[in-house]
C-alpha cells in the first residue's frame, strides 16, 4: 500500500499538475496571512505525507522551534496512505477535504494553508502497467496522467474558493520501485497547474524533489539511505530531508509564519 510512491507518484503527481500555465508568478503581489492556530494549515495527500514516516509532526517540529507555532500545537493533517488523485487506491485525495474542514471549524478557526502532494497511486495501485520504459508515449498511461491532472484541478479550485491563501504541492523523486518516465513526464504539467490560480489572493508553491533526494542534475535514482526498504516510501532519514525542503520553501514565502 506504499501510497504515495515516488516512482509512482511519477504519473498521479501529474494530476495536480497538468493544468494550464496561466496563473501569476509565485508571490507576485501577494500578501501572505499569518497562522494563529496549527488547525490553520491541512495536510492532504497520500502515505509520502503519513505512512510508517509522518511529515506533519516533522513539520511542527520545525515550526515550533522557528517560533512559528506555540510549544504542543499541532497541524491539521488528514492525508492518508492508500489514496489516489484521479483513480487507483482506496480513495480521493479530493474527499480528505470535507474533513479538513470540519476539524477546523471544531477548532473555531478556518483553513487558511495547505501542503499536499497526491497522484502516485493512480499510476501504482491504478496503472502499475505505466511504472515501466514507455509510459511517457502511451495512449493508457498519458490518460491516467490526464484524469489525475484533472481531479488535482478541480481540487485546488476547491481549495481556493474556500479561502486558502496558501498551498505547497510537493512532487515525487526517483524511487527503486519505478516510475521514473512518466515521473518526468507528468512533472512540468503538475507545476503549471499549481501556479495556474496564482493571484494577489492566492498563491501555490510546487515543490520539485529530485534535487533533494537524487542530487544535482536530476539523474538517476534516489540517493542511497533515503528511501526505505519497500523502495518507494522515505526512510525516516529521507522523511527529515523532505520536512526541512518543505519547511524551508514555507519560510521562503512566509507561508503558516
Amino acid at each position: 500500500n506504499a501510497a504515495a510512491t515516488a516512482g509512482a507518484g511519477s504519473a498521479g503527481m501529474t494530476a495536480s499538475a497538468g493544468g494550464a500555465a496561466g496563473g501569476g508568478s509565485p508571490d507576485s503581489g501577494y500578501k501572505p496571512k499569518c497562522i494563529t492556530k496549527g488547525a490553520e494549515l491541512a495536510l492532504v495527500g497520500d502515505s509520502w505525507i503519513n505512512w510508517t514516516e509522518q511529515l506533519a509532526p516533522r513539520l511542527a517540529q520545525r515550526a515550533i522551534k522557528d517560533g512559528a507555532l506555540p510549544q504542543g500545537d499541532s497541524y491539521n493533517d488528514q492525508a492518508v496512505g492508500g489514496t489516489s488523485l484521479g483513480s487507483g487506491g482506496i480513495g480521493l485525495i479530493g474527499d480528505q477535504w470535507p474533513t479538513v474542514k470540519s476539524v477546523a471549524q471544531r477548532a473555531g478557526v478556518t483553513t487558511k494553508f495547505v501542503v499536499m502532494d497526491g497522484g502516485g497511486n493512480d499510476v501504482l495501485l491504478g496503472a502499475p502497467q505505466c511504472l515501466g520504459d514507455g509510459s511517457a508515449s502511451d495512449a493508457g498511461c498519458k490518460k491516467v496522467v490526464s484524469d489525475a491532472t484533472m481531479a488535482g484541478q478541480m481540487l485546488q479550485q476547491k481549495i481556493k474558493m474556500d479561502g486558502v491563501g496558501q498551498v505547497l504541492y510537493f512532487f515525487y523523486p526517483h524511487v527503486p520501485a519505478g516510475g521514473w518516465e512518466i515521473l518526468d513526464y507528468s512533472l512540468p504539467m503538475a507545476k503549471a497547474t499549481c501556479e495556474s490560480m496564482n493571484d494577489a489572493t492566492y498563491q501555490c508553491y510546487f515543490v520539485d524533489t529530485r534535487d533533494t533526494f537524487q542530487g544535482p542534475g536530476n539523474n538517476g535514482e534516489t540517493m542511497a539511505g533515503l528511501i526505505g526498504a519497500d523502495g518507494i516510501h522515505p526512510s525516516a532519514k529521507g522523511d527529515d530531508l523532505l520536512a526541512d525542503l518543505v519547511w524551508k520553501t514555507m519560510k521562503d514565502h512566509c507561508m503558516a509564519q
